[in-house]
């Protein structure tokens, strides 16, 4: 099976990012520029999964390798790579 790599233009991702979060702000009150997470993951208290790339050009992977190290929850918390861009 033949493998093929769409690249998304950056400024659909952002239109698309636009979008998000003005709905988010609209439903729940906050805008996602302003979060965050990686000064509140302490307070976490569920099981948490958190997947990323080394090849997305969007997020960086070592973010999620911030949040993971600061979770409190030592047996269940798991940390996925896969490869690709950001989905």
């Amino acid at each position: 099976v033949a493998q093929s790599r769409v690249s998304i233009p950056g400024l659909l991702v952002k239109a698309v990012f636009m979008m998000v979060s003005s709905s988010i702000e609209e439903r729940a009150g906050f805008k996602v520029e302003q979060l965050e997470l990686a000064a509140d993951v302490e307070a976490i208290r569920c099981s948490t999964l958190l997947v990323t790339s080394k090849e997305d050009s969007f997020v960086n992977y070592s973010h999620s390798e911030e949040i993971f190290s600061k979770l409190k929850l030592h047996d269940s918390k798991e940390i996925e790579y896969t490869r690709g861009e950001h989905y």
